[in-house]
């Protein structure tokens, strides 16, 4: 069960050879605008990648419909071979009760802060400076409001720098790497997400499952949108004043839990270990 998009044509190639039975390829990212723009080298190797797939894989999962068409193209739809599998996620730490003032105190947000959240690593895909624009248009009128970051990666270093030519350095937590997500989420007030792609949005979901309204773009999956939800979709070309609006209108909303949805673990897991099962026949 390979989780590694493209390359998984090379592991699931091997697989093959060797006489597994189950090669499942299993894709969690819509990277179908980045393909179109690659050089020539990295064309050639997306084609043999996936003619691999296609060759070695007994089956192809997806988090969605947008992730299914970027690895196993337009028509996976007509081919019996490909499917879209729910995630899983365990709901009940996600409305555990936590210390919220003690963990806002933990990371320097006061108690009658507006904050607003983000999870995600930092990297281009995740649109950290369009987020703080966003932000410093709600710090113009809200001037109490905090922005929590968690996550790493290649671009923190030039986002913490473009936080400082905004003027709006200090008033963003550079929380690093967490595994107390679901705690960390019940500090929040308003879950912003103003990705260019994404496979399906995870981080999205589990605001979601912690009743947090969320402000997210409107070309995302759909399937990351749970019923029963506080969910207001923008397009990033509607700029950061009216994403900053949208924001505002939206902080101070009691918790607002989605309906069941097919991202409960007790939905989603019977069907993966159905498909396991499947090959021990």
């Amino acid at each position: 069960h390979s989780h590694v998009h493209h390359f998984s044509g090379v592991i699931l190639f091997v697989a093959w050879l060797a006489g597994v039975r189950g090669r499942v390829a299993h894709s969690h990212l819509n990277t179908e605008g980045p393909d179109r723009a690659s050089g020539a080298p990295r064309r050639l190797y997306l084609r043999a990648m996936k003619a691999a797939i296609a060759r070695a894989s007994s089956e192809g999962l997806a988090v969605s419909d947008q992730a299914a068409g970027a690895l196993f193209g337009p028509r996976w739809r007509t081919q019996e071979q490909w499917r879209v599998l729910p995630l899983g996620l365990d709901p009940a730490p996600y409305t555990r009760p936590t210390d919220r003032a003690a963990l806002r105190a933990s990371l320097g947000l006061a108690p009658e802060a507006l904050v607003l959240g983000h999870i995600g690593w930092f990297r281009p895909a995740k649109n950290h400076p369009f987020l703080l624009r966003v932000f410093a248009e709600v710090l113009a009128r809200r001037p109490e409001a905090r922005l929590l970051l968690i996550g790493e990666g290649e671009q923190q270093a030039e986002v913490q720098a473009l936080a400082g030519e905004l003027g709006v350095l200090d008033a963003v937590v550079f929380a690093g790497p967490r595994d107390d997500v679901p705690a960390l989420l019940q500090v929040m007030d308003v879950f912003v997400f103003p990705s260019h792609i994404e496979g399906l949005g995870l981080a999205l979901i589990e605001a979601q499952m912690a009743g947090l309204p969320c402000v997210t773009a409107d070309h995302l999956p759909p399937e990351a949108w749970l019923p029963g939800a506080s969910v207001t979709a923008l397009p990033l070309a509607a700029g950061a004043a009216a994403w900053a609006q949208a924001i505002l209108e939206v902080a101070g909303q009691p918790a607002q839990f989605p309906a069941p949805h097919p991202y409960d673990l007790t939905h989603s897991l019977p069907l993966l270990l159905e498909r396991y099962e499947h090959y021990r026949r």
